[in-house]
């Protein structure tokens, strides 16, 4: 069966463009199948039957997983055998009749906007400092994936035009603006902070953002970084890259931006996954509503006295 996982692992690389997170969830949760089969003696995914599909979901619920989790690891077994559907390898997947648990949709979660300007003036002006303010100012400025930022390469900034282009989930490329304060942030840094950090640097470095051995920032790294400047500027809400994203998106929600537009920024394929963030700006949609909508201000019409002829 580790062959057919390798065969699946690499699909999701070569023809889907999946990011290494995203493999890697995937593996973790068809190894997670894996291990509860074996231990049932079954190898071979020939052998995998609905009814033991039926099983493993069982075994995770008795196992205490949350439904969120469970509805996870399930989606991910399914993707595992329908890749082996369309290899020719098994003639259906056994998951295909498993019911998906039904999972809430957690609402996003975002700063408040006087909480924005606490965070941006926590670094400092060392070289970290200097490349925190830029991170920040460009996470906050175009919504960024945590993946997204810390791919970038220098040919990928636009200062001039303040534009930066983005290569997304699946490979989908787009180009985001910034406003000028990241604009500015983004210039100290590459001309002050930037260069002492790449003073240590094994190798010539094209991306953006490097650590203090002049080596490129990794996703986790930005995390911790976020992390203690959160700390810093004493915020008790979460401050995490995607936390920063959202922020983006309901900000410019709030501020009157069009959806379809605010979709385009965030790199999202389908409306719906944007709409999730209408629940954040209940101020805009009323506002939307009240702009809109012809009775939605107008003065109720006085009653009229009924009429002494009946008609």
């Amino acid at each position: 069966m580790e062959a057919a996982l390798l065969s699946f692992l690499r699909y999701l690389s070569a023809e889907r463009g999946a990011s290494r997170r995203t493999i890697e969830a995937y593996a973790a949760d068809v190894r997670s199948l894996m291990a509860f089969l074996a231990a049932e003696g079954v190898r071979r995914p020939e052998d995998v039957t609905p009814a033991l599909a039926r099983q493993y979901v069982a075994a995770l619920l008795k196992a205490g997983l949350s439904r969120r989790t469970v509805a996870r690891r399930v989606s991910g077994a399914r993707a595992f055998f329908r890749h082996l559907v369309r290899e020719g390898r098994l003639p259906a997947d056994p998951f295909a009749a498993v019911r998906l648990l039904r999972r809430g949709r957690r609402l996003p979660k975002a700063l408040m906007p006087e909480e924005v300007p606490k965070l941006l003036a926590a670094p400092g002006e060392s070289p970290i400092g200097l490349r925190d303010r830029a991170m920040l100012e460009l996470l906050y400025a175009s919504g960024l994936r945590v993946s997204e930022l810390v791919g970038l390469v220098l040919g990928d900034l636009d200062l001039g035009r303040r534009l930066v282009t983005v290569k997304g989930k699946g490979g989908k490329g787009r180009i985001v603006p910034f406003g000028r304060p990241a604009a500015a942030a983004l210039a100290r840094y590459l001309e002050q902070g930037r260069p002492a950090l790449l003073r240590r640097a094994p190798a010539p470095v094209e991306h953006v953002f490097v650590g203090v051995r002049g080596t490129p920032l990794s996703d986790r790294a930005v995390r911790r970084r976020l992390e203690r400047l959160r700390r810093e500027a004493g915020i008790a809400a979460r401050a995490t890259p995607h936390v920063l994203r959202h922020t983006f998106a309901t900000h410019l929600l709030d501020g009157g931006a069009d959806i379809r537009v605010v979709q385009e920024l965030l790199g999202h394929v389908n409306l719906s996954t944007t709409q999730i963030y209408t629940h954040l700006a209940p101020k805009r949609l009323r506002e939307a509503y009240r702009a809109s909508h012809p009775r939605a201000t107008r003065p109720p019409e006085p009653e009229r006295e009924p009429d002494p002829g009946g008609r």
